[in-house]
């Protein structure tokens, strides 16, 4: 499976910075197996700098991967 997930790398609240989203991405593909690769997208939804990755993996890693992520950054 193939999912592309957007990931806030820099928060306006700065609650944490990009070399930590970093940090847990790896982590995180390294927890979950899965590969997550940067894209050179990039978009600003109003809460701060955000970048689109590609993740692919078996399906309901690529699942935890981006649940668990989701907990971690947000």
């Amino acid at each position: 499976m193939e999912k592309n997930i957007w990931v806030l790398m820099s928060p306006d609240n700065e609650h944490y910075d990009e070399k930590f989203a970093k940090e847990e991405i790896s982590r995180l593909c390294k927890k979950w197996n899965v590969k997550a690769v940067s894209t050179s997208q990039t978009r600003d939804g109003g809460h701060g700098q955000e970048r689109l990755y590609v993740v692919s993996g078996n399906s309901e890693a690529v699942n935890e991967f981006e649940s668990e992520l989701d907990e971690a950054l947000y």
